[in-house]
């Protein structure tokens, strides 16, 4: 620490690879990081120029070790490729040490038969105004997903799909039904050549492995998004599920819950990534909406 430095926050991390898998999928999206670390833990609130994706981030503050916090909460900006560079240097085995400055982020990698450790620096900025409104307005969103239809997959399926729908088309098109019981939501993607109609079926309550839960919170309304957009949001190497909430009119808001590496288990106990995807107004497709 440098003579007359103002400490914000330090924490430590076991197993760097949560933070650099975090930092690589945001690292595609982004180029610069918003980050808010509160009391209750870390935040990221950040939007590509890309496609507009709004992307929050929400790792508690139990992930970290020694987790301490200077001030009421630490706000600042760093530039996420210098970021991932110095994070994908980290080897398996080391301790991660951060300490947060004003106008500087200290990371250091411990190993346990190294006496010395690895030091970098990366230069902070102040937040840009309105990330404090972003983050409250995420809050808000994620109290209102009641209202919304929902899909509960594995996220290696879920990204397999999307992808598929990038790959025949550039909008996805998605129609919750029921019938007799069965809870289905229709998805289908066109291109000049290719077709693809998929239905996704609630899975039955005793089903356990490949499990596919759907929500219906009574509407049969569709809804459409840009395929890239839904590609692009990945987050299967952090998390074995995914959480997709839509209704007509509104983003659809993809959230992965990150999975704690240091225990060995598939709680979701780590945090969230969540990317939130501005809707394709339908009356703007070539097809007809009752053709979906």
């Amino acid at each position: 620490m440098v003579a007359g430095e103002t400490l914000l926050c330090s924490f430590k991390r076991e197993e760097p690879e949560l933070l650099r898998d975090l930092f690589e999928y945001l690292k595609a999206k982004v180029q610069y990081l918003n980050i808010v670390i509160k009391k209750t833990g870390l935040h990221v609130v950040e939007q590509s120029q890309k496609d507009q994706t709004k992307i929050f981030v929400n790792l508690y503050r139990d992930v970290f070790y020694d987790f301490k916090l200077e001030y009421e909460d630490a706000k600042f900006r760093v530039d996420i490729d210098h970021l991932h560079k110095i994070m994908c240097m980290a080897e398996k085995n080391c301790m991660v040490f951060v300490k947060c400055f004003v106008g500087r982020m200290e990371i250091q990698f411990k190993r346990p038969e190294y006496d010395e450790p690895s030091i970098f620096n990366i230069k902070t900025t102040e937040l840009p105004t309105g990330t404090q409104q972003n983050l409250d307005d995420h809050i808000t969103r994620v109290n209102n997903e009641n209202s919304q239809e929902r899909i509960a997959m594995l996220s290696s399926h879920w990204e397999k799909l999307v992808g598929l729908m990038y790959s025949v088309g550039t909008h996805a098109k998605f129609k919750f039904s029921q019938d007799k019981g069965d809870i289905r939501c229709n998805i289908k993607a066109s291109g000049i050549m290719n077709f693809v109609d998929v239905n996704l079926t609630k899975s039955p309550e005793e089903q356990n492995e490949n499990k596919i839960d759907i929500q219906l919170r009574g509407t049969t309304n569709s809804m459409q998004y840009v395929s890239k957009s839904l590609n692009d949001a990945k987050g299967s190497k952090l998390a074995k599920t995914v959480e997709v909430y839509m209704a007509r009119g509104e983003p659809i808001t993809l959230k992965f819950a990150i999975q704690n590496r240091t225990r060995r288990s598939f709680a979701s106990d780590a945090g969230f990534l969540t990317y939130v995807i501005s809707p394709q107004d339908l009356d703007s497709s070539s097809e007809e909406e009752d053709d979906i």
